[in-house]
C-alpha cells in the first residue's frame, strides 16, 4: 500500500512465447517496458541506429519484420507441435516448458528421465527423435523473439540476422517434421516485405539469402566441415565438432607436392536432436585455397570400396584433371573453400 492509501497495481508478467501468442488488445508501451528492463538492449539499439543515418532509417521495418515472424512462428510452429506433440507427450506444453532441464543437461541419461515422465511409455528412438525435433522446434520459435534482436533499425545488422537464423532453424525443423516444400519459400516471400536501409542489402530475403542460408546446416553439412578441416590435419578427422558427434568409419590420405586428397566415410550424429546420419566425402586439396570434391550418403561397403580405389589409382598417376573428373563423378561437382570450416577452424588455418 503507498503513503496515499491506494493500492500500487502489480503488472502481471506474462512468458514471452505465451503473450505474443495470446490475442489482446493494443501493444502500447510494449518497447518502453523492455527498454526500461533491459539497458543492455537499450544500448544495442542505439548502435544499431549509427550504423544508418536517421535521415535514411526506414523505422517501420521493424514492425513489418515481426509480423512476418509471427506468421510463420505462431501460425506454423505451434499447429505443428501440438498435431505431432501429443502422439508423443502426455501434456504437450508441459513438456516444452521442462525441456529446460534437457537443454541444461543433454547426457543420455538425463534425456532418457525426461522422455520417461514427458510421455508415460516407453518410446521409440524414432519418436525421442521426433519429440525432440518438436521441442527444438518451439526453442527456435520462442529464441526467434530475443528481446534484444528487435531494437534495431536496420534489417541486416547483428542482431536481427542473429533472430532471423533462429526463425530459419525452425522453418528447417518444421519441413523436416512435415515434409512441406513451400515452408521456406513461403516465409522469405513474407520476409522481402521487410525492406533494409543499407542499399546493397535490399530486403529481408536479400539479407536471407546473404546472411542466413549460407550458414544453415544439415548432416551433410558437418561432413563438409570434417572432409575440409581433414585436408589441414595430420591427425585425421576430428571426434567432435560442436554439438555433433563425428565416429570415423574408414578414412585416406594421399599427398604429391601441392596436392593432397581425403577420402573416408564417418557416422555423424547430432547431440541435440540424436539424428544420425552414415556420409562418405572425397575432397582434393589443389594448392592455396582452391578445394574440390563433395559429400554424399554413404551408399555401402561395395560401392565404397569401389569408388576408393578408382579415386586412389588415379590419384596414383599423377592425372590431376581426371582426378577432379573422377571426384566430382563420384560425390557431386562442387568448388569447395575455407568457407565451408566453422569460423573457428577458419582462423586456425589461416593464422
Amino acid at each position: 500500500m503507498s503513503s496515499g492509501g491506494a493500492f500500487r497495481r502489480v503488472p502481471r508478467v506474462y512468458p514471452f512465447y505465451d503473450w505474443i501468442a495470446t490475442p489482446r488488445g493494443p501493444e502500447v508501451g510494449f518497447d518502453l517496458l523492455l527498454a526500461r528492463s533491459r539497458p543492455r538492449c537499450v544500448v544495442t539499439f542505439r548502435n544499431a541506429n549509427a550504423t544508418v543515418p536517421e535521415k535514411d532509417r526506414n523505422s517501420i521495418e521493424r514492425d513489418t519484420c515481426k509480423k512476418q515472424f509471427d506468421s510463420e512462428g505462431v501460425a506454423e510452429a505451434v499447429p505443428i507441435y501440438e498435431d505431432q506433440g501429443r502422439q508423443i507427450f502426455q501434456n504437450p506444453w508441459q513438456a516444452r516448458d521442462e525441456y529446460i532441464r534437457v537443454i541444461l543437461d543433454r547426457s543420455p541419461g538425463n534425456v532418457c528421465d525426461f522422455f520417461h515422465q514427458a510421455a508415460g511409455r516407453k518410446l521409440s528412438h524414432e519418436e525421442k527423435l521426433r519429440g525432440l525435433k518438436l521441442l527444438e522446434l518451439q526453442r527456435h520459435a520462442m529464441l526467434m523473439y530475443t528481446s534484444c534482436g528487435w531494437f534495431f533499425d536496420e534489417l541486416s545488422g547483428l542482431e536481427t540476422v542473429q533472430t532471423i537464423q533462429y526463425a530459419a532453424r525452425a522453418v528447417q525443423l518444421a519441413f523436416q517434421l512435415t515434409g512441406n516444400p513451400n515452408l521456406e519459400s513461403e516465409f522469405v516471400e513474407r520476409l522481402a516485405r521487410a525492406k533494409s536501409n543499407v542499399p546493397e542489402n535490399q530486403d529481408g530475403r536479400q539479407v536471407y539469402e546473404k546472411f542466413v542460408k549460407p550458414v544453415m546446416l544439415d548432416l551433410k553439412g558437418v561432413g563438409a566441415h570434417i572432409a575440409v578441416s581433414s585436408l589441414f590435419s595430420d591427425d585425421g578427422p576430428a571426434r567432435r565438432a560442436y554439438c555433433y558427434t563425428i565416429s570415423p568409419n574408414d578414412f585416406h590420405t594421399l599427398s604429391s607436392r601441392k596436392t593432397k586428397l581425403v577420402v573416408g566415410r564417418a557416422q555423424i550424429s547430432s547431440d541435440i536432436t540424436a539424428e544420425s546420419e552414415n556420409i562418405s566425402f572425397g575432397v582434393v586439396h589443389l594448392g592455396d585455397h582452391n578445394i574440390t570434391g563433395g559429400v554424399r550418403e554413404f551408399a555401402g561397403e561395395q560401392d565404397y570400396q569401389d569408388t576408393v580405389a578408382a579415386i586412389t589409382e588415379t590419384f596414383e598417376r599423377g592425372d590431376l584433371a581426371e582426378l577432379v573428373r573422377v571426384v566430382d563423378k563420384a560425390y557431386g561437382s562442387g568448388t569447395y573453400t575455407l568457407k565451408f570450416l566453422f569460423r573457428d577452424e577458419q582462423r586456425k588455418i589461416v593464422r
